[in-house]
């Protein structure tokens, strides 16, 4: 089977409180990205709006990291491990490399204009796409897709809950920035792919019980998401 003997055995005694910490961390991380994307609306320096990509990622993982702490688990829970790394780690990037290609082609193909290549990528922009990548698999993957299963007692049920969560956090920012709740700010490519980075990344984790492998794929994806151009 795909998903491996380690991931199961470990999160199959999560019971409802369990999932209840996992949805009071999203509604956290949901009201983090809210109030960033109402400090958008302020007089704020554009420095230090800008920041705000790296802080609030930050304050959601040190979040995620406090729940665990505090539910006294060790953070080999949420896949912080050097157990299986290489094999994670060559899958995520493998996987990573696959969907990032697919990304392209589908942008290509939706837009109609042809490939112009890449965006200039400075230092920040990279950190950026690393602290969000980091942030988001042991948030989503890590901690509340596994952490679901108490509330269903079934990994595919929670990590199709967890995949609509996920997208859902995509919206927010832009809630936060008009004001109302509104769909129309992502591409239906866009979507597409958000959803398939989840199933992807959550697979790479459950076949190996280790979240690097899904970090790396994440980042990759970031970066071509963000940096792709065309002419």
């Amino acid at each position: 089977m795909w998903t491996s003997t380690d991931y199961r055995s470990a999160h199959a005694a999560y019971d409802w409180h369990d999932g209840a910490k996992a949805c009071a961390l999203y509604v956290f991380t949901m009201l983090a990205l809210f109030v960033q994307g109402r400090l958008y609306l302020s007089s704020l320096s554009t420095g230090i709006l800008a920041s705000l990509n790296i802080v609030r990622p930050l304050v959601s993982l040190v979040a995620t990291l406090a729940i665990v702490w505090i539910s006294r688990e060790r953070v080999a829970s949420i896949g912080v491990t050097r157990q299986r790394f290489g094999e994670s780690l060559a899958l995520g990037l493998a996987l990573g490399c696959l969907l990032s290609f697919a990304l392209g082609a589908c942008e290509r193909i939706a837009t109609g204009l042809p490939f112009a290549g890449f965006g200039a990528a400075s230092a920040f922009s990279l950190l950026t796409f690393a602290v969000g990548a980091l942030e988001e698999e042991l948030c989503f993957r890590g901690y509340i897709s596994t952490r679901l299963t108490g509330f269903f007692h079934n990994r595919v049920v929670a990590s199709v809950v967890t995949g609509g969560l996920f997208l859902l956090y995509h919206y927010v920012i832009f809630w936060g920035v008009s004001g109302q709740i509104s769909f129309d700010s992502i591409s239906a490519t866009r979507l597409v792919f958000i959803l398939l980075l989840h199933f992807v990344c959550d697979a790479v984790y459950q076949r190996t019980n280790c979240i690097w492998g899904a970090v790396a794929l994440h980042f990759l994806y970031n970066v071509t998401s963000g940096m792709l151009q065309f002419a």
